[in-house]
Parts: C-alpha cells; sequence; structure tokens
C-alpha cells in the first residue's frame, strides 16, 4: 500500500512525468516517455521518509545484519539517498566522486571503509547498469557489493541477468511497471 502512496506523491509533486508525444531522453541516452526524477524527493519530508521506509523494507527482505554494511552512494544522485539510509540503519557510509579529484590523494572515493563490511552501492535509479558497474570498479574487490536503487526501469530480467554475471545482486524496491499498474488502476477510477 506504502508503494501507491509514493506513487500518487510522485505524480503530485510532478516526479513523476509521462509524455507520449516528446518522450524524454535519459541519461543513459535511450528515449522513455517516463521520466522519474528523484532528486525532488529529498525536498519533501513526508515523501522522503515514505521513500526511505520502503527502501528500508526492501533491503531487509534481502539481508540482516546492517552493522557490518557501508552504504556507498554514486555522485550525485545516489549520495542523498546512500546517506539516508546508512542513518537509518546506523551503518557507515561513503561515497564515490563523478571523477577523481585533481588534488590531494587525488581519489574517486570518500570517506573511511572498513575491509570487513558488505558495500551496498546505492544509485536513484537504474535503466542500463552502467553508472552502477562503473562505480563498482573503485571499490575493493575483498568487499562484498550488492546493488540498490529506488527504481528499475527494466520491465524484463535483462538488467537482473546482467548482474547477476557479475555476481552482483540487485534489490529495488520499485518498477516501471509498478507505476503503469498505478497509472492503469487510477485511470480504472
Amino acid at each position: 500500500m506504502s508503494k501507491n502512496k509514493i506513487i500518487d506523491l510522485f505524480f503530485q509533486y510532478k516526479i513523476c512525468e509521462i509524455n507520449y508525444e516528446n518522450p524524454f531522453t535519459l541519461a543513459s541516452g535511450k528515449k522513455s516517455p517516463l521520466y522519474v526524477d528523484h532528486r525532488k524527493i529529498w525536498s519533501i519530508p513526508s515523501l522522503r521518509k515514505l521513500v526511505i521506509s520502503e527502501w528500508k523494507s526492501c533491503l531487509e527482505q534481502h539481508l540482516s545484519n546492517f552493522k557490518t554494511v557501508t552504504f556507498a552512494g554514486i555522485a550525485t544522485a545516489g549520495i542523498t539517498p546512500a546517506y539516508a539510509l546508512a542513518v537509518e540503519f546506523d551503518s557507515e557510509f561513503i561515497y564515490i566522486r563523478s571523477s577523481a579529484k585533481d588534488h590531494g590523494t587525488k581519489k574517486m572515493t570518500e570517506g573511511i571503509l572498513n575491509p570487513n563490511h558488505s558495500i551496498i552501492l546505492v544509485d536513484d535509479m537504474i535503466t542500463t547498469g552502467g553508472s552502477l558497474l562503473k562505480s563498482s570498479t573503485y571499490l575493493p574487490k575483498e568487499n562484498k557489493i550488492i546493488f540498490a536503487t529506488s527504481f528499475t526501469r527494466s520491465t524484463d530480467k535483462s538488467v537482473d541477468n546482467l548482474f547477476s554475471e557479475y555476481g552482483f545482486p540487485l534489490h529495488s524496491y520499485m518498477t516501471t511497471e509498478d507505476i503503469l499498474n498505478f497509472t492503469y488502476t487510477f485511470e480504472k477510477k
């Protein structure tokens, strides 16, 4: 039920938009009639709480010990939700830069990473998986990596299969199908 409440609020706050005549161009370069602007979520306290609660429930279905987890946010859209989840679970937090610093240590990651922790690599959504896979290359191989997004665009298993090939589990609390089912149900009322 809370997923439908979230989707309803997404449309109310224009976080979700549908435009079949002029599809949106996504970061991946693909065109889509559905656009979800996750960055707006964090400006709305009531929605932010619902999203984190739903995301937390999704992760708790698959994982158990969050004391040995570090949430890692991908710049820029994954940083805020990764931090919010780290606070919610009382876990550690780091983030991955979009490019290496050109000064100091020239690092790609910021924060302290415990070598004994699993890493939950967080991004706002997944279309092709390119951002998550690229960001995973900046993390130590000895840490177990789990991918978490709020939204999976794919309605088929191609993205899941891609991550399975690399040995990375993917957990998202919402899919394109959820949003389209909600709009269909809404239209029927």
